[in-house]
């Protein structure tokens, strides 16, 4: 099965230790560096799935998005970025038959930017004719990736927690409401190296709300 994943808006919510803002691209006065969000409006990705599971095979078009980016050091890892990322969103059903209430687990490794593993603990709440109601709760990690995306070879050692809801059309299988709240803590560790003689700790804190929204044209 292939699809054509257009970004129409996009909005996003983001608070660390050093700074909180807000991205919306309906907005001409929002931030122009969004941790990436603000490339995605307007742009068309390929994404192949099995149809049977939504796991998604392949995914083409994503080096564009980091060109306008300017990070063409990523633009080769760019499709696996994207896949890993559609993954979360469409290979998550259970494996057969579900009564309201019954749960099932889906983990998933995000190479990007950090090097995290989700275990999803996910939910079937209520369905009601073609719409189903999921809850998703998560626990979040580093340490089972490389996370050698940045030349400067810096490491992060993070745990979270992420909670979402999400509403499924239930013929198609596609998400078309998610709402999500991630905090996640750790450090971050730079390597000795020109201007440091010894390696650098730094503590991170971050929440994330995100609000997607989807829709089959």
């Amino acid at each position: 099965m292939n699809l054509r994943v257009r970004y129409m808006d996009v909005r996003v919510k983001f608070k660390d230790d050093n700074e909180s803002w807000v991205y919306d691209s309906n907005d001409p006065h929002s931030r122009k560096n969004a941790l990436g969000y603000e490339s995605l409006p307007g742009n068309t990705l390929e994404v192949r799935l099995n149809p049977a599971t939504g796991q998604v095979l392949n995914v083409r078009g994503g080096e564009t998005i980091y060109r306008i980016l300017g990070r063409d050091d990523l633009a080769g890892e760019a499709n696996s970025i994207f896949l890993d990322r559609f993954n979360q969103e469409l290979y998550i059903y259970a494996d057969g038959p579900l009564d309201i209430g019954q749960q099932w687990t889906r983990t998933f490794n995000v190479a990007a930017p950090y090097g995290l593993q989700y275990v999803h603990t996910f939910t079937l709440e209520k369905h009601k004719k073609k719409q189903g109601f999921l809850k998703r709760e998560s626990q979040i990690s580093t340490g089972m990736m490389p996370g050698n995306l940045y030349a400067d070879n810096r490491k992060f050692s993070l745990t979270g927690t992420q909670t979402a809801e999400l509403n499924v059309d239930l013929e198609s299988g596609i998400i078309y409401g998610l709402v999500a709240h991630t905090e996640l803590k750790g450090q971050q560790k730079m390597p000795a190296g020109p201007g440091r003689e010894n390696p650098v700790k730094t503590p991170i804190q971050v929440k994330i709300d995100l609000i997607s929204e989807m829709s089959m044209k």
